[in-house]
């Protein structure tokens, strides 16, 4: 049975102005170029990207490792749509597929790296961790797994804003209270780092990342 899902922006009928809302908000290309650097990116490297969205991150890392194979699920398909449109038009082999939130299609060690945008804040505390973990099981040992979402607010406005959206979107609170590290160290990964942090309209915005090491 496929899981619950909140959509983009969190209701359908604004999933098409997605693309043009975080553009707006965030500093979308500095800091999805900054995860696609970090993540040291190699021809022979197979890449998901976990809740792949409208397929802009997909679309960036294509772009700058052509020979590299990248591929995203996702569990909105309106969402999809938007993302095959997009790959389409830019002419670039990029396979995405829709999964029912639960069990991740790929198999075991079979993925080098992995990442995801601004997705894991939609999720509750105990499915952060569920992913996390489905995510280490794919990957090759020495695999790595890059998060850029929400983290622990530095801007005492933010931190108050954060409280009240946490009230009526409880999923958040473990991104703003900085919990994802710990969550990435509970389900396996070690070397857990920051990479970075932003500061913007929606608030801190980090850069994690770890390794599976068996």
């Amino acid at each position: 049975m496929k899981e619950k899902f909140i959509p983009a922006l969190d209701f359908p009928l604004l999933t098409k102005l997605f693309d043009s809302f975080i553009s707006f908000a965030i500093p979308e290309r500095r800091i999805k170029g900054d995860l696609m650097d970090f993540m040291n990116i190699t021809e022979e490297d197979k890449i998901l990207d976990f809740g792949c969205g409208t397929g802009t991150l997909l679309i960036l890392g294509k772009q700058k490792h052509p020979e590299a194979h990248f591929e995203g699920i996702d569990i909105d398909p309106k969402i999809l749509e938007i993302a095959k449109r997009k790959i389409e038009k830019q002419k670039l082999d990029i396979s995405v597929v829709e999964y029912d939130g639960g069990k991740l299609p790929q198999g075991n060690n079979s993925i080098n790296k992995a990442m995801t945008s601004l997705m894991m804040h939609h999720l509750s505390t105990d499915k952060k961790l569920k992913a996390m973990q489905e995510i280490f099981r794919v990957l090759v040992t020495g695999g790595e797994f890059y998060i850029a979402d929400f983290g622990m607010q530095k801007n005492p406005i933010f931190i108050l804003i954060g409280n009240i959206a946490a009230k009526f979107e409880p999923e958040l609170k473990a991104n703003f209270t900085g919990c994802l590290p710990k969550l990435l160290a509970d389900a396996g990964f070690k070397n857990v780092q920051t990479l970075n942090t932003y500061n913007t309209k929606l608030g801190t915005i980090c850069i994690y990342s770890g390794q599976k090491v068996v």
